[in-house]
């Protein structure tokens, strides 16, 4: 988790834009969120790459991801994910705070 934090400073630092970087942070829960239902439903790796045109070992990395932090955590990162958005489209706060701040939920999340 501190790494998450190191890249986010570095991203920052760099002045990459806000949208982007929310984007990015949304499609990767998006897609651990696909794969985890996709392999519940018994979809082998080979088969949700090529559908969620996702790298396979990617699809084997979100896999061991999603059994180990559970659904509600995906679903509280999806929610954080969602509302964050929402407030970077429609607010005037400072836009890298606003993904500070999500991050710091995420990592927050049931502790």
């Amino acid at each position: 988790l501190k790494n998450a934090e190191r890249t986010l400073d570095g991203l920052i630092a760099d002045k990459v834009k806000p949208e982007f970087i929310m984007g990015t942070m949304t499609k990767f829960f998006s897609d651990v969120v696909a794969v985890s239902a996709g392999t519940e439903k018994g979809i082998g790796s080979t088969v949700l790459s090529q559908r969620l045109k996702i790298a396979e070992w990617s699809v084997r990395k979100y896999v061991t991801l999603a059994d180990r932090v559970g659904k509600d955590y995906l679903s509280n990162c999806m929610k954080e994910c969602y509302e964050a958005d929402y407030r970077l489209k429609t607010s005037s706060e400072n836009k890298y705070l606003i993904i500070k701040m999500l991050l710091s939920r995420i990592i927050a999340y049931g502790k």
